[in-house]
């Protein structure tokens, strides 16, 4: 099982990267200009992907990630989100928030 883990925040995935610690050896995206070029080559079980690494336009980067490798599980993680956002996001693939 791989786990790929997204952000930009170094604080974040370290704290990630301990918390998976054992269950895999994790692969980390940091920059979200490579994100959608490694992505595939990744091909990860799992996606811990911080809420505000992808930009203003989560739901079709959802839908396109969620087609891409269909088997793909992804958890979004947020300090804060709206209800109808979380439930929207939902609908496009993620598995949990």
């Amino acid at each position: 099982m791989l786990i790929l883990l997204a952000s930009s925040n170094t604080e974040l995935l370290a704290r990630w990267e301990e918390s998976v610690f054992g269950l895999s050896s994790p692969c980390i995206i940091n920059n979200s200009k490579n994100f959608k070029d490694r992505l595939p080559k990744a091909n990860p079980d799992i996606l811990l992907l911080d809420y505000k690494f992808l930009g203003l336009n989560l739901q079709k980067d959802i839908l396109d990630i969620t087609n891409l490798i269909p088997k793909i599980k992804i958890i979004i993680f947020s300090p804060a989100i709206a209800d109808n956002e979380e439930w929207t996001l939902f609908k496009c693939g993620i598995k949990g928030c």
